[in-house]
């Protein structure tokens, strides 16, 4: 909906499609800030502006985006949810023509973010076999 809105379009949609219905793509909807690794300054001027909750789901959608080495273009989508206690991860890899999916849940601890989203790219690359990724090196 959000893009509609951007092409004034948003009067065409016709519904609102929730997340069990799909998945939205790994960080979707998340800002990222870029700064250089030992500029302090920068580091404490933004530090207020980090959402701890979208910090963590960020952290294991990505990890999950890296290990299946996704692209713009690969159908690959992930949703982790946290309640300040537990993450709950879902995440999906669909082949291009949409005909064939892998689906894979997790739920831990915040510690356990980027472990999360390992794991359960791991679960689809057993489960997915090397066609439904296509190539890869």
């Amino acid at each position: 909906f959000a893009g509609l809105k951007r092409l004034n379009l948003a009067d065409r949609a016709t519904a609102i499609i929730d997340d069990t219905t799909l998945l939205p793509a790994c960080a979707q909807g998340a800002i990222g800030i870029e700064i250089r690794a030992a500029d302090n300054v920068a580091a404490t001027a933004i530090s207020r502006l980090d959402h701890q909750q979208t910090h963590i789901t960020v952290i294991t959608e990505r990890a999950f985006l890296r290990v299946l080495d996704g692209s713009c273009r690969t159908p690959i989508a992930g949703l982790a949810q946290f309640d300040g206690q537990t993450i709950h991860f879902r995440g999906q890899v669909l082949s291009p023509d949409g005909k064939r999916q892998v689906q894979v849940e997790r739920t831990g601890s915040a510690r356990e973010a980027i472990r999360l989203g390992e794991d359960a790219a791991a679960e689809i690359l057993r489960h997915a076999g090397p066609d439904l990724l296509g190539a890869r090196p």
